[in-house]
């Protein structure tokens, strides 16, 4: 059994790093050892192709399929997955992808990170869901973000990006090049990102001072954010935060 574990990692280990190669096995209608590897090493990187295209799609689809393609075979030999679970591989393709594209697409390695983000957040274990309030005491009430609750300032509407990602819908620079406040969260089983007008940026930092409501609103009154964009970013704070006990 231990030759047998033995021999695995070293068949492995010519799997994902050719030029280390000391195996001496052959494949059938009389394949050389050099030539059945090459069997498994496409396989295998197909595979982890395969899984970077399915985890990076909004990327694949700005990218093109040739430069994506190229640029997830460069990251697998580069980079062989060095765990058993492929659901941990690939945090650093969103470099490779900045240090290759950021010139012609400078928001690449933030539209990357966004989506790593999305798997991990679809992965983590739902929090429990506050008790509902009344609109008194939501008024009366602090707020603190729940544990998967994120947000950031982007020069871009990357949010559009992702979910445009499985549509035929080709965006333009118009569409995106838009500064935006991004809002990441889950809520039971469902993960949600979405972009709103900079300006509201203003609101979830006061709601980090820990003051309460009614005053947050009242000083955020002015903001020049219409009722549609109000009502929809309500909609989701009262998703992503929950009430201080």
């Amino acid at each position: 059994m231990k030759n047998l574990k033995a021999y695995q990692e070293k068949f492995l280990k010519s799997v994902m790093y050719p030029h280390l190669n000391n195996l001496n096995i052959s494949g059938t209608n009389k394949l050389n050892t050099e030539k059945a590897l090459e069997v498994y090493q496409n396989d295998y990187i197909l595979r982890l192709t395969d899984f970077l295209g399915d985890r990076f799609e909004s990327c694949w689809k700005v990218l093109g399929d040739e430069d994506f393609l190229k640029s997830a075979e460069e990251y697998i030999r580069q980079t062989p997955s060095q765990y058993k679970s492929l659901g941990q591989y690939g945090q650093s393709f969103s470099t490779l992808l900045a240090q290759k594209y950021k010139m012609d697409f400078p928001f690449i390695e933030e539209l990357a990170s966004l989506e790593w983000s999305y798997h991990e957040y679809f992965n983590s274990p739902p929090e429990k869901t506050p008790r509902d309030l009344t609109i008194q005491e939501r008024l009366t009430s602090k707020f603190v973000p729940k544990v998967q609750t994120r947000w950031y300032l982007s020069d871009y509407d990357l949010v559009k990006v992702f979910k445009n990602k499985s549509n035929d819908v080709e965006l333009t620079w118009d569409d995106i090049e838009s500064p935006c406040l991004i809002l990441k969260y889950k809520e039971n089983y469902k993960v949600y990102f979405e972009a709103f007008p900079i300006e509201l940026n203003f609101f979830l930092e006061m709601i980090a001072q820990n003051i309460k409501l009614e005053e947050v609103i009242r000083q955020c009154h002015s903001l020049k954010v219409d009722e549609k964009q109000w009502a929809t970013f309500y909609l989701h704070f009262f998703r992503a935060f929950k009430p201080v006990d």
